[in-house]
């Protein structure tokens, strides 16, 4: 991503959080073109938009708890780029890979997950 953004929300406050970001960014003139919810993946937990300016640009909008962004970039990173690499890179094995995802899937399972965030689709968006 060329331009990203990441916001960090209490776990008690997350989904009105996530709900009031968005929506303020809409009526700033800023058009909601997809919300990813991801908080029932194996890999990864949060919440990705993509966001498209007035002029036609598109910037990448994460929304964390504290604790899913530190698993994200402290503990869980390193295992994302190496599965990444496989496509890539001759020598990361299908054995390596497939340890990398076992590691990313035992941290994220620690990642507590905000009330009603499962279901959640934002319906604000266009």
């Amino acid at each position: 991503d060329v331009v990203r953004y990441t916001f960090q929300i209490p776990i008690e406050m997350y989904k009105d959080g996530v709900i009031d970001i968005l929506d303020k960014l809409r009526k700033m003139g800023y058009q909601i073109i997809d919300v990813k919810n991801n908080w029932d993946e194996k890999h990864y937990k949060g919440i990705n938009a993509v966001i498209e300016t007035l002029d036609g640009y598109k910037f990448e909008v994460q929304f964390h708890t504290q604790q899913s962004y530190l698993t994200k970039e402290d503990y869980t990173h390193d295992y994302y780029e190496i599965k990444r690499a496989r496509k890539f890179n001759k020598y990361v094995t299908d054995e390596i890979r497939d340890k990398a995802d076992e590691i990313q899937k035992k941290y994220q399972l620690l990642v507590s997950i905000p009330d009603g965030i499962i279901n959640f689709k934002y319906l604000g968006g266009n």
